[in-house]
């Protein structure tokens, strides 16, 4: 099985090949744990970037396919074998507010694997916008 890692770095090559085949820049949009073997599976949902309608565009995206590819990152965060569901949520919240803020991630998807952990797949905006209080 490729491991989700490779599989984002080898995401310019797999691009490119499909650049060279229909001519349109296609973006992964969802990520999941496979139905068939969610312990060792995972699926990538690939879309047209003229077709992208749940994920902002303005302020990363690139028809440079090389440059594209490196705005794709992963992360994982290992879950506890006492997770308290209750708070997990909260957590989970609050860290990838802190991969916002501090990285300028935004989370795509994501999935969890065998070993227990999740799996996250983010796209990298070039700057983070800046917003204006009212006065």
């Amino acid at each position: 099985m490729t491991s989700f890692e490779d599989f984002v770095r080898d995401l310019d090559a797999l691009l490119t090949l499909i650049n060279k085949q229909t001519g349109k820049v296609f973006l992964p949009i969802a990520v999941s744990h496979s139905p068939v073997k969610p312990a060792e599976q995972f699926i990538v949902v690939l879309r047209t970037s003229e077709n992208v309608q749940g994920l902002p565009l303005q302020g990363w995206f690139t028809d440079v396919i090389p440059q594209l590819a490196k705005k794709f990152v992963t992360k994982k965060i290992k879950l506890d074998a006492k997770l308290n569901v209750g708070t997990f949520a909260i957590k989970l919240t609050q860290q990838l507010r802190l991969f916002y803020q501090q990285e300028g991630l935004n989370v795509i998807g994501g999935f969890q694997d065998s070993a227990n952990q999740l799996n996250l797949l983010f796209f990298k905006l070039d700057r983070l916008p800046t917003t204006t209080l009212p006065i």
